[in-house]
């Protein structure tokens, strides 16, 4: 992650609050997030992937909750929004448009995601 995203108080950085990881794999980003000061959320579907991401989470002793679950499908998981940050590296690029039916927005004032990257 670059000085400029969320946790390295770089230029234009915003402050730690809340973030919703989307696709969190085995949870690298979600730990560093955490490490910086943000409550993360982290909702992958790939059950080895969460698993990996809560032994992570765990080791590096990181405060993620790693929820196992269709980021496309956020009301069929325990996402306790809302979120002052969302953080997809990819997920939602690889899901074609026309498969991607994606709930409201886990925060009142977010858009909904293009598919489009």
């Amino acid at each position: 992650m670059s000085a400029q995203l969320p946790g390295r108080g770089g230029l234009g950085a915003p402050a730690p609050g809340r973030a919703l990881e989307l696709g969190c794999g085995t949870g690298t980003n979600a730990v560093y997030l955490a490490r910086h000061g943000w409550r993360v959320a982290a909702v992958d579907l790939v059950d080895r992937a969460v698993r990996q991401a809560r032994e992570k989470a765990a080791a590096a002793g990181a405060d993620v909750t790693v929820l196992h679950g269709d980021a496309t499908r956020l009301d069929e998981v325990d996402v306790p929004g809302p979120y002052d940050l969302f953080f997809d590296l990819s997920c939602y690029c690889g899901i074609p448009r026309t498969a991607a039916t994606p709930t409201p927005p886990a925060s009142p004032s977010a858009p909904a995601p293009e598919h489009d990257c």
